[in-house]
């Protein structure tokens, strides 16, 4: 009966989250869309190939993930020394990333971020990890290319989420003095790599813009192919 109960919640929750509360937020739809057919099956396969051979070509030595979930990233990731943080469960560190940055004192060699999928949040996930981050590492941030506006609105209302962390790759996008390219494969990988200890953000004012922006600005993005990617 206890069961039966969990699942009867689940399911109810679900269909409030991915289809009631889409209708609450009518008044934000856009009909524009871009045309990537992620293969959603296999992307975290995707992500790990890229973690992967980022690790090895740069010989990474401390591995930082913030956002682990249930660890399908975390685990397969080939690294010496690995810390993976998130608030609720996966990873070594229980706490937000916030805190964690707060306390602490190593550096790393690449870093990933897939925590809360709003800019405010990977604004500062970033900017923390850009100080954190050896001079040569990378860091490679999920999710910045939703397909239309369910899987890019916040609060979240579908079931594949983006969220709006798509903005930071406008503040990254030909930054001076570092490396920074978005690589066209699982929902869109953000890849910086840092080159020295300036950072000069693009001066755009993204808190205001909206998915119709993306849909019409993306492409004077640093966009590459996944082989492409790899082959550099």
């Amino acid at each position: 009966m206890i069961k039966v109960f969990k699942f009867l919640k689940s399911r109810f929750i679900y269909i409030v989250n991915y289809f009631l509360k889409p209708i609450l937020y009518l008044h934000h739809y856009s009909s524009k869309k871009i045309n990537y057919d992620w293969d959603v099956s296999n992307a975290a396969y995707e992500r790990i190939n890229i973690l992967n051979k980022i690790s090895e070509q740069i010989s990474a030595k401390k591995y930082l993930e913030i956002g682990c979930d249930t660890d399908v990233v975390f685990n397969k990731v080939n690294c010496e020394n690995k810390i993976g943080v998130d608030p609720i469960k996966g990873g070594t560190i229980r706490d937000t990333s916030d805190n964690f940055f707060k306390n602490n004192k190593e550096k790393f060699d690449l870093i990933f971020i897939d925590g809360l999928h709003t800019f405010d949040q990977i604004l500062k996930d970033f900017q923390n990890s850009f100080k954190f981050l050896e001079d040569g590492g990378y860091i490679v941030m999920h999710d910045l290319m939703p397909r239309n506006w369910l899987e890019e609105h916040v609060p979240r209302i579908s079931n594949n989420w983006c969220g709006d962390v798509w903005k930071i790759s406008f503040l990254l996008n030909d930054i001076q003095y570092h490396e920074y390219n978005v690589i066209l494969t699982d929902f869109g990988l953000g890849v910086f790599k840092k080159k020295g200890n300036k950072l000069f953000l693009n001066k755009i004012d993204m808190k205001r813009k909206k998915f119709d922006f993306f849909c019409e600005n993306f492409p004077k993005l640093n966009l590459i192919k996944k082989e492409e990617f790899l082959k550099k």
